[in-house]
């Protein structure tokens, strides 16, 4: 068993490896004036709208949006990508401002670590 699939080998390994959302992905990033982040852009390549997602806590869909499309009182913009009620999470989402950073997970550590770009 490989433990250090990426989301995309696994999605491609489950027979997902047609990327139909790059249409939606350029118009998504065309319409909002900017660049989704990496890994969730590759994700979103071969995810959107797919049926393995339906039930899932994770949006694949049209559902995906900034909250500042829905409300003019946030202070910060936020991508909202998934909900999860059962755990008490309404909404789950990205701050824009940590679109420029690389996240990178060490599995032989374990550690997570974050390049950071204020220096």
């Amino acid at each position: 068993m490989k433990y250090q699939s990426l989301a995309v080998e696994i999605l491609n390994l489950l027979g997902y490896d047609d990327p139909v959302g790059d249409e939606w992905i350029s118009d998504f990033e065309e319409e909002k004036q900017t660049e989704l982040p990496k890994v969730h852009r590759e994700f979103m390549r071969f995810a959107h709208n797919c049926p393995l997602f339906e039930t899932s806590d994770i949006w694949v869909d049209k559902h995906i949006r900034f909250l500042s499309d829905d409300t003019d009182e946030c202070d910060e913009d936020i991508l909202m990508i998934g909900s999860d009620f059962s755990a008490s999470i309404v909404k789950m989402g990205i701050a824009k401002k940590e679109f420029e950073y690389e996240t990178l997970f060490d599995f032989e550590e374990g550690e997570d670590i974050k390049e950071e770009l204020d220096e």
